[in-house]
This record gives structure tokens, sequence and C-alpha cells, in this order.
């Protein structure tokens, strides 16, 4: 059975106490040869017999001192494997007490056999009794310790009846060691009378004689031998026990308790240190042996001094796992006492494997609490371990997913084609990859799979990780949509620029027109007709402006209210259209652009009057919506207030339902009078200008409904006044200076002639740099302009918004007009942030331009 470091040093410690109990009579013996020798020949006999005799109590005494050593020393083998057993509950301590113990009674049985000659009959009585109690007790504590009792145990072995018995074993032993000797020093005077006789009798058998002694010569040689070897093998020993000490992997330390007045342990010092006590520690045995722990590690804690202080005043083993803030380290320490006053600690360095533990935790709650479904698979597909978000996703529970295989959940991924999979696994050892995953009520929805092959061993496993992409999707088509919208407006913006121009040249020339003939007349009638179509190309002009970068809501913040009020006045709807208004009293503020918000209402209405060709009900509903409560809309959480426009007509089909905001998408042919398909689109881009979304549910057969959520403002409107309405003045006629400024020649002559027909002097320029220019030259020859009218944007020239800057440079109290096409541009709505006095939308007609002028002038024009 392997001895532990505590079983080596004890035998070590013994070995180097080691002395002879038995030293050959070398003195007796020459004395002896030479009356041998003398009295030889007349004693041959009686020397032969004497020596005889003399041997064989030599022999009794060396077999009895052994035994007494075997006896004492299979003894303390019993007891202190009793006590180890109690002190650490291992019952290998019981299997070799067991293996002692009839060594022990055979040594004893064996002693009793030399009684006659060499056994103190009291003292063996003595000895057997307390040895028989020793016995009972070392054996009542094996019964304890099976019981799970190593206290109790303890207890037995450290009471006072314990070492009482012990006590009077020992003196049994000495008081028969002590007869032996006497005996054996009465018998060896007896022997040297009978040898101081025979002495004389070697002079007669000296030849005799001589031989014998050559034989006790071999003898004593080889008792040399024997005595050589012993030491020998205590050396042996001692050097075993050192290698096992520096070759031991786990630290090991022999120290020695140190307690202040109050017999208290508060240090230790240390006797000795291993290699690797060395290596864990940092520390040299060379600088600390013979110093305290304190003073070499004063922030060791105090439960280190207290539980090694037990230990070593005590004799109870103990085992701890803790942390050392001295080495910043976790170690796992066993301590017992070698001797009172003295311990021995065997240490590991536990901290890689309690920081590993530590990290496996925090991973697993980092994965079990991952909003990412995480999935562990073997080489079959079949799962082991799924987290909480991958039962969530899926509606099962653990125990049912862990019953399933992947082809069970990812339709994409039939059993068929699993081996090509993890062939691929194993081969790339990562990737992402997209797919589907089927729910347990049968719900498919799309996945992003991050998979990676993981080998333990000779175990192959999948660790893969899926999020759901559905929002994400959603995402990249709301993203696709706008795309497709900012590329139609780029396109968009520079059509109806140019298209504006041309209609406010048709715009003009039939105001003009109409004002030669009189009312009722035939060519008035065609003009009216004319007028009519080019209102309709500038509501297209209009709705292609709103894709392009003009098109920018001018916001304010009020009550949607109205607004939606107004749909009842909408054109769109016939006689045979009724409107159901359902309008919460305390509405949200909006900021919203009043026109460009009531074009994308009129827009669904009349997409509702169309679905409804027998007419019907149009249900409205404007309400406050908090999204906060909500789970299906895929859109910031916030204050909205929602507006729903809901028809009864025949439904959009669901192919349908993905391409309705598309530019130029309609399921009517396309023409002025029929469809131009940017009905929705605007609506939808008006929508998303305002940071708002849009939502339509349909079913056919039973109507559809959109709804518009448009984001709530902080400001309170409960006490704000309705905006009133501007009424027109009637025009008149007056002169003056006028300067207009257009890149286009066309919009410069249409305006120099309605300017003209209204009696104002005109003159014309064709960007900014010229007009700026003009008005200096007309400031300097005391010929001021009364009116500038600036085109907002010039091509590749200074446009209206830099100009103006200038001309207020040269006269503060300039009364400017822009002038653009783009007539929802934030400068137009808020000419006078830019300096202007007045707006004036194209196309031009000639009502409007009355009316700005007289704005701007002041008196009737």
């Amino acid at each position: 059975m392997p001895y532990g470091p505590k079983e080596v040093l004890g035998e070590t410690m013994a070995n180097r106490n080691f002395k002879s109990k038995s030293p050959f009579p070398m003195k007796a013996l020459t004395v002896s040869l030479v009356f041998t020798i003398v009295l030889f020949v007349v004693f041959g006999y009686l020397i032969w017999a004497t020596y005889k005799d003399y041997k064989s109590t030599e022999l009794a005494n060396l077999r009895c001192r052994e035994l007494n050593g075997i006896i004492l020393h299979f003894d303390e083998v019993l007891t202190m494997s009793a006590r180890m057993a109690a002190a650490t509950g291992n019952m290998q301590w019981a299997e070799r007490y067991r293996h002692f113990e009839p060594l022990l009674d055979d040594a004893i049985k064996e002693a009793k056999k030399m009684a006659p000659k060499t056994f103190m009959t009291r003292a063996a009585a003595m000895t057997d009794a307390a040895n028989a109690k020793l016995v009972a007790m070392e054996r009542r504590s094996f019964e304890l310790i099976q019981t799970g009792n190593r206290q109790a145990a303890s207890v037995l072995l450290s009471s006072e009846n314990y070492e009482k018995e012990k006590m009077l074993y020992r003196k049994g032993i000495e008081q028969i060691s002590s007869g032996l000797d006497n005996r054996i020093l009465s018998s060896i005077e007896s022997h040297l009378r009978r040898g101081l006789f025979a002495v004389i009798s070697v002079v007669v058998v000296v030849p005799v004689l001589s031989i014998i002694w050559l034989l006790v010569a071999r003898t004593l040689n080889n008792y040399i031998a024997d005595l050589n070897r012993t030491k020998e093998a205590l050396r042996e020993s001692e050097k075993r026990y050192r290698t096992l000490i520096a070759k031991m992997i786990n630290g090991f330390a022999l120290h020695e308790i140190i307690c202040d007045e109050a017999g208290k342990p508060c240090d230790y010092r240390f006797i000795e240190v291993n290699s690797a006590f060395e290596e864990m520690t940092g520390l040299k045995a060379e600088e600390i042996v013979g110093k305290s722990v304190l003073e070499i590690l004063p922030q060791t804690e105090s439960y280190w001094i207290d539980n090694f202080g037990k230990v070593a005043l005590t004799g109870k083993s103990v085992q701890i796992e803790n942390y050392s803030r001295a080495f910043d380290k976790f170690f796992e320490v066993m301590a017992y006492s070698t001797r009172k006053g003295q311990f021995a600690t065997v240490f590991t360095d536990k901290t890689d494997r309690r920081k590993a533990k530590e990290a496996l935790q925090l991973t697993q709650f980092a994965i079990d609490r991952s909003s990412d479904a995480c999935f562990w698979m073997g080489s079959d597909a079949r799962f082991i371990y799924v987290n909480d978000a991958a039962c969530r996703a899926l509606g099962y529970s653990r125990e049912e997913l862990l019953s399933l295989t992947l082809h069970d959940i990812d339709p994409g991924i039939p059993r068929e084609v699993w081996l090509e999979h993890w062939s691929d696994l194993q081969r790339r050892g990562s990737f992402t990859m997209e797919s589907n995953h089927r729910a347990k009520d049968g719900r498919l929805f799309p996945v992003e799979t991050v998979v990676n092959f993981v080998k333990f061993g000779d175990r192959e496993f999948n660790c893969a990780f899926a999020r759901d992409i559905t929002d994400r999707k959603k995402m990249q088509d709301e993203l696709l949509r706008a795309q497709k919208l900012d590329s139609i407006g780029i396109l968009a913006g520079g059509i109806a620029h140019d298209f504006n121009n041309l209609l406010s040249i048709i715009m003009g020339n039939i105001d003009l027109v109409k004002n030669e003939f009189k009312p009722g007349a035939d060519i008035s009638a065609l003009l009216a007709e004319t007028e009519k179509a080019t209102l309709q190309a500038q509501e297209l002009t209009q709705q292609l402006i709103t894709f392009s970068k003009g098109g920018a809501p001018v916001k304010h913040v009020s009550s949607i209210k109205e607004l939606v009020k107004q749909i009842k006045k909408s054109p769109n709807l016939g006689s045979n259209i009724m409107c159901e208004f359902t309008l919460a009293p305390d509405l949200w503020a909006v900021e919203f652009d009043e026109g460009q918000l009531k074009h994308a209402i009129n827009n669904m209405i009349a997409n509702a009057v169309e679905s409804m060709p027998a007419g019907g009900t149009i249900n409205v509903l404007a309400q406050n919506f908090n999204l906060a409560a909500e789970k299906d809309l895929q859109f910031p959480e916030g204050r909205y207030v929602k507006i729903s426009i809901r028809d009864h007509g025949v439904g959009i089909p669901e192919k349908h339902l993905s391409l309705i905001f598309d530019p130029y998408f309609s399921t009517k042919e396309l023409g002025l009078q029929k469809g131009l398909g940017l009905g929705l689109t605007t609506t939808y881009s008006i929508v998303n200008r305002h940071d708002g979304y849009i939502t339509v549910e349909s079913e056919m057969g039973v109507g559809t409904t959109f709804t518009l959520y448009l984001p709530a403002h902080e400001k309170d409107i409960s006490q704000s006044e309705p905006l009133g309405v501007i009424q027109p003045e009637e025009p008149g006629v007056r002169t003056g200076r006028v300067l207009l400024m257009d890149d286009e020649e066309m919009i410069r002559d249409i305006g120099h002639r309605i300017l003209s027909r209204l009696g104002y002097e005109t003159e014309l320029a064709a960007d900014g740099n010229e007009a700026i220019a003009m008005y200096q030259e007309a400031m300097d020859s005391g010929k001021p302009f009364e009116i500038v009218i600036l085109d907002l944007t010039v091509k590749g020239g200074l446009g209206g918004k830099d100009a103006v800057k200038k001309i207020l440079k040269i006269n503060p109290h300039a009364k400017v007009i822009v002038s653009s096409g783009y007539s929802n541009d934030p400068v137009m709505a808020r000419f006078r942030e830019y300096g202007f006095r007045g707006a004036l939308p194209k196309p031009y007609k000639i009502i409007d331009m009355i009316e700005t002028l007289k704005k701007i002038t002041k008196v009737i024009v």
C-alpha cells in the first residue's frame, strides 16, 4: 500500500533516530578468546558447551529485542491507522489496520513461546489486557466511522481511557524489556564464569577452539555486514523520502505553529518546503525557511492561521478550499499534524479550475438569457441542448424540443441532405446561413443562423445560434420601396421642374387670351377646356414634385382634426358615398404639412370610392395611439395619432398588397382620366416624409382599411385657435417698375406679358447676378424697382435664395417676391425667414400674381 506524505515523514523521522538496541560484546569476546586459548586443551568440551549456550542466549536476546521492536512498531502503526481513519474518514486506513493486526498477534504469540526463559508472566498479563482493550476501542472507532460519526471516533481515540490503556501497554512492554535485560545479563554473567573456566581448558584444546573462534569471527563479520546493510537501507529510505517530496506535483510544506501568550495560534513558521511549493507561490525555500508567514506575507488571512492552529494543537486533519489574497489564487489544502505544535500542508492550485468554472457559469448564464436561439446537436442532427430563446421562438417546451431533430424545425435541411450539410460544416468550421424555422403551431419564420463545428475528443457537435429576422426582412422590403421612390424622385424632380415651366407659359397665355374675349364666346369655352386639362397636368406635376427633393413638407404643429373633417368636402366623393366619422375629442398635436397631408388623405379617399362603384359608407377613425401596448407593428414605440379610412368595397387581392405603393402600379387603365398609378405612391411618400407609417389590410369582398400613424407632438393644442381662411380681394390695375428674374426665356416672356397687362413697367434678368447688377444700376440712376420677382432655382447660376441677400444689402427695404414651381419648398412656405415679402407659385396665373402684388404693395392693383 503506497504511503502518503504524512507516513513518509513519520517513518523518516523514526529512521533518523534509529540506534542499535543489541551491540555486539567485543570486549568480552576478546577476553574470552585469550582465556579460551590458555584453557582450551583442558576444557575443550566445556568451552564448546559454554559457547553453544552463550550463542543460544545471544540469539534469544536478539530475537526478543526484535520482537519487542516489532510489537512496538505494529502497535504504533495500528494506533496511527485508527486515528487517520477518524481524521480523514478514509477507510483505506481501516484496511491497513486489519493488515497489521494479525502481524502483531503473531509477534505476541511467538514471544509467549519463549516465556519459560525470557517472558515475564505478570508484565505479559498486563500488556495483553491493555492491548485487548486498545484493539476493542480501535475497532469501535472503525464502526463509528462507517456510520459516519468521525467526530465520535476521534473523541474515542483521544479519550483519557484510551491514553490510560496505551500507557499501561507501554509500561508492560518496558517491564518486559527491563526483565529480559536483567535475565539476559544474569545469563551472560553465568556464561562468563563458565567461559573463564573454559579459557583454562583452551590450552588443551587450542586446535578445536581455534576452529570454533573462526566461526565466531565469521559471525561477527556477518553482524557487521548486517549493520552496514541496515544503515544503507536507512540512507536509501531517506533518499526516497526526499525524492518523493521533491517530485510531488502538489505543494508541500512543514510548519511550526506560533501561539501568543494566551496560547492562541497567531502565526506559523516555515520548516521545510518542496519545489512544487516554490513554483506555485513564487517563494524560495532559502528565503522563507525559519521565518513566519506574517513576516513574509503580512496580508495572510486569519482563517488560514486559525485552521492550521487547530490542526497543530488538536491533531485533527482538515481539508480547505479557499482564496489567498497574498497570492491572488485559490488553493485546495490538506493539513495534518506531524507532532504536537507542528503540521504539514499538501496543497493544489485550483485558480484555473475555479476561473474555468466561473467562466462556464457566466457562459451558461449568457447563453440561457440570450435573445438568440441556441441549439447544440450531434452528428445525428438530434438536439442535446437548447436555450430558453429557442423554446420561446418555436413554441415548444425544453423537453419537447430535446426530443426532436433539426429536420423537424428546418424544412430546408431534410434528412437526405444532412450528411452533405454536416460535411460542409466540418470543412468550413463556421458559416452563416439563412433558412426558415417551423414553429410548433406550423408557422414558418425566417432566421439567420450562425453554425459552428465543435469537436471535443472523439465527439463532434454543431453549435448554432439562430436569430429571427422577420423584422429585418420587413425593413429590407421597406428600404427597397424607399429606394424605388428615391430613384423615381430624382427623375421626377427634373421632369416636374421643366414641365411646370411649360405649364406656366400655357397658363399665362390662356389667361391673357381669355381676357381678350367675352365670357360665353366659343374661343372662351375652348380655352376653359384647355385650362382644365392644364390643371390636371399641374396636378400630375405636383405629384412628381412630391417624390423630388423640392417636395419636402413644410410642417407646423396643430391638431389634425379639422383636416380630417374636410374629407367630407373631398371632390372625390360622389352622391352615393357616405362618410362616418369617429374622432377622439382630445387628439394629440401633430407636426404636418397641411397641403401634402390633405393630398395624401384625398388619394386614399379616391381609392375607397373607386372600390365601391355602387356606393357605400367610408368609416373614418382618428384617435390617440400608444405603440408600447402593441406587438405586431414593426416601427418604433411611442405616441402616434392614428387615422384609419375603411371602405366596404371589393377589396385588394393579396398578391397586389405588396405592390400598391409602387410607382405607376394600378389595376385600372393608365391615363389622365382613368388613372396614373401615383396616388398611393404619393401618399406613401408624404407619410414617410412626415416620419409616419402607413399600413393596409384587405379582404376580398369585405373591404380595405388604410391606416396612417403620425408621430404625436408634445405641444399642448387644447387652447389653440383653428386656422382661418384668407379671402382674396378683388384685383385692380396700377403702374410701377418690376424686375423679373427667371432662367427660362419663355417664363420671362409670359411674366413680362402678364405684368405689362397689369400696367407694370417690367425689366427682365436671366439669373441672380444679372438681377443684382440691374437693381444696383436702377438704385444708382434714381429709378429703383418697386418690386423684384426672383426665380428660386437657376440652373448653373445664382438663384433667388442667395440673390435676395445681396439685394437687401443694397436696399434693406426692397420688396422681393420668390417664385418657384416647387410650391412646397420650405423657402416658399417660410419666405419671410429668407428675406422675401411674398411667394408666387408657378405656373403663373393672373389672379395669383394680382393677389401677391397687392399684398406686397398694400394697395389695390
